[in-house]
């Protein structure tokens, strides 16, 4: 399955496939970090629920404290 993180195309062996499942093996399952999904916010409760689907979008962030 092919999708874009962050702008960049990943893929994964498989076609069915969790956002919680994706952010852990693309090493992104971190205690704070904002996820939007085909630009939709996407809550941390639902990241085991959600389907991520060939050619979807994700948008992985991380806060940096600091200036």
């Amino acid at each position: 399955m092919k999708f874009f993180l962050n702008g960049k195309e990943k893929e994964l062996v498989g076609d069915q496939w969790f956002l919680s499942e994706v952010l852990s093996c693309l090493d992104q399952m971190e205690a704070h970090v904002a996820v939007a999904l085909n630009k939709s916010f996407v809550p941390k409760s639902c990241y085991k629920s959600q389907e991520i689907q060939e050619g979807d979008f994700l948008e992985v962030v991380t806060p940096h404290p600091g200036g």
